[in-house]
């Protein structure tokens, strides 16, 4: 099965053939040349793929379009667009920055997600090490007093009496087994994908923020799209094959639709669920001035911006929580460890 380059395998290759139009080299040898650079493996065959296409008579936007599983279902009709508009250079500099900054906003995401995930881990280790090798100090302890336990303190050391005899190895390999077939069946992602919108359910301020963030990608790809020359009908046929997220597809084609019926977008995105308002009003603006394809496109940058905005504040929110959460579990432990203790003293 082929499978798709990696989002920094595929600014790599738009980049370089960014370079090689605007030079104003060959095609043929342009790609040569790209062959001869080293490359992974999965680079390389769709170089060989790209090459053999073109040797065949296509141009690079029909090449591109035979090599949609590789490199993406927008780009091909994009470039073809480009070409006849004789506006290659400038559609292959704006695809890759796209490209470029839909990769610094998965980096954003993913270092706003590791703080938390990382002082988590940390704290759960300090908790298995407290129950495995801390607790059994107290425990024994414990057996001199003449009076009953507190309930904290019986709570941790059934706990921890539970780690030590293997009774939740059972649960563990439970939870391994599941993850592993959550993987299995996973494909291209989309039933992770399922999960994770559930999972956000619970949690809207970050949902709304995910959300955000593809309505500023689909604006951005339709904003260029449109200045490329393409029909808005088409474009959005081509945004919404590339579009793997179910409900954002779902959403696309409920605007193709409203849109065959004579509704005009500003109409169509207005009747659509956790759309930003702002995407409308740009929109509107866009359509009445004529100026569709430039609002579009800086509806999502203004989005995007927004949505860098919301993760700094949020990384430096959760920062304080999560050091106050594992100061709770530290303290909970020890108050349960000590409170025999204070009692025995009182008394």
């Amino acid at each position: 099965m082929v499978s798709q380059l990696s989002l920094a395998e595929r600014i790599l290759v738009f980049n370089q053939l960014k370079q090689l139009v605007s030079a104003q080299l060959p095609l043929l040898e342009g790609i040569d040349w790209m062959l001869k650079c080293p490359n992974n493996p999965r680079i390389d065959e769709t170089l060989k793929a790209l090459r053999i296409a073109v040797s065949e008579g296509r141009t690079l936007g029909d090449a591109l379009t035979a090599l949609s599983p590789r490199v993406g279902r927008t780009i091909g009709p994009l470039i073809v667009a480009g070409e006849s508009a004789g506006r290659l250079d400038l559609v292959l500099e704006s695809w890759t920055i796209q490209l470029k900054n839909e990769q610094v906003q998965k980096q954003r995401l993913i270092k706003a997600a590791s703080y938390p995930l990382t002082i988590l881990v940390i704290a759960t280790f300090m908790m298995m090490g407290l129950l495995v090798w801390v607790v059994p100090q107290f425990e024994s302890l414990f057996l001199t007093f003449q009076k009953p336990l507190p309930i904290l303190t019986q709570w941790i050391i059934q706990t921890s009496q539970s780690l030590r005899g293997g009774q939740w190895s059972l649960p563990v390999a439970i939870l391994v087994i599941l993850f592993a077939l959550i993987i299995h069946r996973s494909g291209n992602g989309r039933y992770i994908q399922s999960l994770l919108d559930r999972a956000m359910r619970l949690m809207p301020p970050i949902r709304h923020l995910v959300d955000q963030y593809r309505w500023a990608q689909i604006a951005q790809r339709l904003g260029l799209l449109l200045q490329s020359g393409i029909q808005l009908q088409d474009a959005l046929r081509m945004i919404t094959e590339s579009v793997q997220h179910p409900c954002q597809n779902m959403a696309l084609k409920q605007i193709s639709g409203q849109l065959e019926r004579g509704k005009t977008l500003n109409e169509a995105w207005g009747e659509i669920e956790h759309v930003d308002l702002r995407l409308v009003q740009w929109t509107s603006v866009g359509e009445k001035t004529g100026r569709l394809a430039i609002m579009m496109a800086q509806a999502g940058n203004l989005l995007e911006d927004d949505v860098n905005l919301r993760l700094e504040k949020m990384s430096q929110m959760l920062e304080p929580f999560m050091m106050v959460c594992v100061g709770m579990i530290v303290g909970t432990f020890l108050i349960g460890l000590y409170l025999p203790m204070f009692q025995l003293t009182a008394g």
